[in-house]
């Protein structure tokens, strides 16, 4: 016969495993969830703002069509309120890309990557340390236009438009022309790099995750 001391054990218990183990264990599967959804989305909305961005000449000023399209196809990815696009073209300066700026004489990038256009959109999530924002350098210097571009003058001359030095790991596989094996990228050709980032879904003392990122090169 059970001693009516013991009465509501067995609630108590129940109470402070599902505290302290059941609902940790439910948020913790929500979270996780909800995240992979989310950068499945982010990972769809970085492909598709890649090919606009590479495809064709946009214009992504504030009210212009393309970048309408852009919002449309980044509302499930968080953008503009949660998430940001940073859209970068890339350039190898060899000697006739330094002749195409009018730098025959003194060109301070030769033999370098260099950005030719730069612009970010959105609003940038809580990052720390990550491929994203840190994959690259941001330049700074020259007369850049309203939609992030350099003069080729630019970008063969300033200095900090240049890489600096090999392009990072997750870029290693492009090469640049090599005139004596015929190999590479064709002189003057970009590269289109698209990074996105997004804010996560976290739950205070369960998960804890910086950003929902992803990139693309076209």
């Amino acid at each position: 016969m059970r001693h009516h001391k013991r009465r509501g054990n067995v609630l108590v218990e129940f109470s402070l495993v599902l505290a302290l183990l059941l609902m940790p264990m439910f948020l913790f599967t929500y979270a996780v969830g909800f995240n992979l959804l989310q950068q499945l989305e982010v990972v769809q909305f970085c492909r598709d703002a890649g090919h606009l961005w590479a495809t064709s000449t946009v214009d992504l000023s504030p009210g212009s069509p393309a970048q309408t399209i852009l919002d449309d196809l980044g509302q499930t990815a968080g953008f503009r309120s949660n998430a940001q696009v940073i859209f970068s073209k890339l350039v190898y300066v060899d000697a006739a890309t330094c002749q195409a700026g009018d730098n025959t004489t003194a060109c301070p990038n030769l033999n370098k990557w260099a950005y030719t256009q730069y612009l970010t959109i959105g609003t940038a999530p809580s990052l720390g340390v990550s491929h994203y924002g840190s994959f690259l350098p941001i330049p700074s210097g020259g007369t850049v236009a309203a939609d992030g571009s350099w003069s080729l003058k630019d970008t063969t001359t300033v200095s900090t438009l240049a890489i600096g030095g090999a392009l990072p790991s997750q870029l290693s596989q492009i090469q640049a022309y090599n005139s004596v094996s015929v190999t590479g990228l064709p002189s003057g050709q970009t590269i289109n790099l698209i990074q996105v980032g997004a804010t996560p879904f976290n739950v205070p003392g369960v998960t804890s995750l910086l950003a929902l990122n992803d990139y693309a090169v076209f």
